[in-house]
């Protein structure tokens, strides 16, 4: 079966007549309407057609299905019967209920049908049984909907659309619940006939839905192709994390100018996969995705998962990004890249010594950055004392506990921990007093741009650089990477500042 995009279906809901009109100002956008009317029941369907002027889709869900239908299978065949009747293009009705039901309909050429199937079971074999069976009853698309409570359910929805895509038959699957989410935008670029999208985030028809917008202007789902690479964060948590929107918004930006970056561009789709566990992860997603941006906690368990590391991983024992090239993963740190350059750029070797508070991948980081910079005298210190220590013994440099602090004062500081990040924006490291004499301070939380530490530093006359700052520069180089486009900075700072202040 030829490859074709993925179309966005708006999924509407209206408790009442006058709503669905004022709904239905609303839908330009999107190329199909999926009406469900388990609350109004019998509608002027040759109007509503009329006015949306594209295809429609018509069903009534029933409780078991997750649905608010309570009327009788007599009220319901008539329903669908007049929506044949007036030529709508579509009638998705329940698979339990469908062989019933489609010998009491009268059906034109005019009038498509859609097989569905919501249910809680998981696990591919059960599932792929449950397609198969749906098969059984003659229909033009085939719709199966399960829940996902982890990532890797996920993964079910790419073998199934394999597997039907090979076989010729369309179909729409995805997972629901906000872990379903990812198959949504997965299965939008891998063989779903479309994608059902809400007209709000706020009014969803089902768990884990997108809204049309975020569709349409941020992910691009309806110009992605079976090209499209399939890039994402990998950390855990990732509630806060904007990346998903900046990396699609720059994908887009590109694309949108073709007269200015070229016509082979690499697209690909930037998904969050939120996971714990490393081991969870990496065998079972390795296969299918194209590159991640890592984050806490695998920057460095993914190291040990590279063919080939770049030197700035090789010297920090860190990664932050990774690629597949020609079936082989390659390793890089963007974030060394980042503060190594905004270092740079500070004048930071005219200083005497620094101080890098943290424990953490992003400390090796920083610690890295400075070497390059033949930075001399650099202090380590954290709350994690056997860590700091055996931080400090891998780079050669000096542990200072938190009570020593007092005992150095060092031209630049580097904040290399979350502390100060949204929620908890009042958080400050024990740093405060070393401002008075301190040249130089960085923060690399980036949410808030200021934080309080950063505040403080700048009360006390300090030079200082962001998180935000910093991530904006590490994002360029992941993007060249992801994308093989490389962008002037103003446009990333476009870009992020369009996105942060909408």
């Amino acid at each position: 079966m030829p490859w074709q995009p993925s179309k966005l279906c708006l999924s509407l809901l209206p408790e009442s007549l006058d709503q669905l009109w004022k709904l239905l100002e609303h839908s330009g956008k999107a190329d199909i309407i999926e009406l469900r009317l388990d609350h109004l029941g019998m509608i002027p369907f040759k109007e509503v057609h009329k006015r949306i002027g594209k295809p429609l889709i018509i069903t009534l869900r029933l409780p078991a299905e997750g649905g608010f239908w309570r009327g009788t299978e007599t009220e319901r065949v008539r329903i669908f019967q007049q929506a044949a009747h007036d030529k709508v293009d579509f009638l998705d009705i329940e698979w339990k209920t469908a062989s019933n039901l489609l010998r009491d309909l009268q059906l034109s050429s005019k009038t498509s049908i859609i097989i569905s199937h919501h249910v809680r079971a998981k696990g591919t074999e059960q599932l792929r049984e449950v397609f198969k069976t749906m098969q059984q009853i003659e229909a033009d698309i085939y719709k199966l909907v399960y829940w996902a409570d982890h990532l890797n359910d996920n993964l079910i929805t790419l073998q199934l659309l394999e597997e039907a895509r090979k076989e010729g038959v369309r179909c729409v699957i995805h997972a629901m619940g906000e872990a379903g989410q990812p198959s949504r935008l997965l299965g939008a670029i891998r063989g779903n006939n479309w994608s059902y999208v809400s007209l709000a985030e706020s009014a969803p028809t089902a768990e884990g839905q997108i809204s049309l917008d975020i569709a349409q202007e941020i992910y691009g789902l309806n110009e992605k192709s079976q090209d499209t690479c399939i890039i994402g964060l990998l950390g855990y948590p990732l509630a806060q994390s904007r990346g998903w929107q900046f990396h699609n918004r720059l994908i887009q930006f590109v694309k949108k100018h073709p007269e200015i970056y070229g016509e082979k561009i690499q697209d690909f789709i930037y998904i969050n996969f939120p996971e714990e566990d490393f081991d969870q992860f990496w065998p079972r997603w390795a296969g299918m995705i194209d590159g991640l941006s890592v984050t806490i906690p695998h920057k460095k368990s993914v190291v040990g998962r590279l063919d080939f590391a770049s030197p700035t991983v090789e010297k920090s024992g860190v990664c932050n990004t990774i690629l597949k090239r020609n079936n082989f993963w390659w390793g890089f740190n963007t974030d060394m890249l980042a503060i190594y350059d905004l270092l740079n750029e500070s004048g930071c070797m005219l200083f005497k010594g620094a101080l890098v508070y943290g424990t953490g991948a992003t400390a090796c980081s920083v610690i890295t950055a400075l070497q390059e910079l033949n930075i001399q005298d650099i202090f380590l210190s954290g709350r994690n004392k056997t860590k700091g220590l055996q931080l400090a013994n891998t780079f050669s440099i000096d542990f200072i506990s938190e009570q020593d602090l007092r005992k150095v004062y060092p031209d630049v500081i580097i904040q290399a921990t979350p502390l100060g990040m949204v929620p908890h924006t009042e958080d400050i490291p024990p740093l405060s007093h070393l401002l008075t004499k301190a040249k130089l301070v960085l923060d690399v939380v980036h949410n808030p741009p200021l934080t309080r530490f950063l505040q403080e530093a700048q009360a006390a006359n300090c030079q200082i650089i962001s998180g935000e700052q910093m991530y904006l520069r590490q994002a360029a180089y992941q993007f060249h990477l992801f994308s093989g486009i490389a962008l002037p900075q103003s446009v990333f700072e476009d870009v992020w500042n369009c996105q942060v202040n909408k």
